[in-house]
């Protein structure tokens, strides 16, 4: 097992797995002063990082450190769009995951060009004064947030239960929301996916060493894919807006081409076979990531049930993520090959885009058995994908005007039409 990659995919675990509390802190001290937290954190563990001489305090200066500050950076840059926008969030949401990106497309061949020239010790340093920017940034944000969004719970509460007392207090552990169809399904697809998802962004650069590719060459794979991605990111975010377009499904497509490109890297041989695969990774990861953060900010009934939601999202994410890497490396070591990894991912990959459509077709049988089977297929689909509720509604008033029909019976393509 390379120790290397294990503490990397340790650090993005534990930046997925602390996004819970910090969630917590950003309603209860405000964006901005988490923000300034994450981005002093993470500095510090990067200079931390740099006097390393053994794998185990990389472990907790890396690891630790700065998955807690990158967590808390994270948490509060998501955060952004529910306190800030309540019309085009979905576009925020975009933009904001484009910021990401724009690391991959400056950071990989700096990072490269500055192990080569100064070495492993200087360029920690030089990234632990880079991430005093978010710092700085974060400056920017307004300071009334946390007054901001509980003003905005207590006025949309006041909309929804007019005749009851509107409560703010918060639990830390709030499990109604796995109650949620359409968060659950949609998470159980996530944390699957998520355990082949970052498999290329660890094993891909030296893959292609092993192939004769210089070390440049290769990290400047990074820059396609981040090119790639900053578009599909922004783009997603549109889309996501118009009301026809169902967050489950661009979900489930990111997952499918991201298994595509599992499978067909083991055939690369050539570097600009490797271009063309990394701007088609680049594309599945920018879906992959917007829709995955637009379902954990808006699958919930509640604005007060967001910060859990992104929260216990995040954990069981993290759980795959931290087993990912460590189980791709023992196939790799195993065989003595990188291509059954990838092969793995992408069996993985695609077993997690059909979860969403085994449960509609497990609810399309049982609802065979019911009165109204087409009813009850058109109110499963609303609770998966939200986005249909107002179609499903328009449908229901309709057979209000009409005798019920006998619904024709329902089977694999009938369902397959709305997934």
């Amino acid at each position: 097992m390379d120790t290397r990659t294990t503490a990397g995919s340790v650090a993005i675990a534990i930046t997925f797995l602390a996004t819970l509390p910090a969630g917590k802190l950003v309603d209860y001290f405000g964006l901005r002063v988490v923000s300034l937290a994450g981005s002093l954190i993470c500095a510090l563990s990067l200079l931390l990082t740099s006097f390393a001489k053994s794998i185990v305090v990389i472990y907790f200066t890396y690891s630790l450190g700065f998955g807690v500050g990158s967590s808390f950076l994270y948490t509060a840059s998501m955060f952004v769009t529910t306190k800030y926008f309540k019309k085009r969030r979905a576009t925020a949401v975009g933009i904001v995951c484009a910021g990401g990106g724009c690391g991959y497309l400056a950071m990989g061949p700096l990072i490269q060009l500055s192990l080569n020239e100064l070495g492993i010790a200087t360029s920690f340093r030089i990234m632990a004064g880079v991430l005093f920017l978010p710092g700085i940034f974060s400056l920017l944000y307004s300071s009334d947030t946390k007054t901001a969004m509980k003003t905005e719970e207590r006025r949309e509460d006041l909309d929804t239960r007019p005749l009851k007392k509107v409560h703010v207090k918060k639990k830390m552990v709030d499990c109604l929301i796995w109650k949620n169809p359409s968060y659950t399904v949609n998470i159980a697809s996530l944390t699957l996916a998520s355990l082949a998802h970052y498999i290329p962004q660890l094993y891909l650069v030296e893959n292609c060493e092993t192939l004769g590719i210089s070390a440049m060459k290769a990290s400047q794979l990074l820059i396609f894919i981040g090119l790639a991605t900053i578009f599909t990111r922004t783009t997603i975010g549109f889309l996501l807006n118009y009301p026809r377009v169902s967050s489950s499904l661009v979900f489930q497509c990111s997952q499918l081409l991201d298994a595509f490109v599992h499978l067909t890297i083991p055939f690369a041989n050539k570097y600009e076979h490797f271009v063309i695969v990394s701007v088609l990774y680049g594309c599945a990861d920018g879906a992959f990531c917007t829709t995955l953060n637009h379902i954990l900010l808006t699958y919930v009934r509640k604005p007060e049930q967001v910060s859990a939601a992104f929260g216990y999202g995040c954990i069981v994410n993290s759980m795959t993520i931290a087993a990912g890497a460590p189980l791709a490396g023992i196939l790799i070591q195993y065989y003595n090959s990188y291509s059954p990894a990838f092969f793995a991912g992408a069996g993985v990959l695609f077993i997690s885009s059909m979860i969403p459509s085994v449960y509609l077709f497990i609810e399309g049988i049982i609802s065979q058995c019911c009165k109204h089977p087409r009813r009850n297929l058109e109110s499963t689909i609303a609770k998966l994908c939200p986005k249909h509720k107002l179609e499903c509604e328009h449908s229901k008033d309709k057979e209000r005007l009409q005798p019920d029909p006998v619904g024709p019976s329902l089977t694999a393509v009938n369902i397959g039409v709305f997934i």
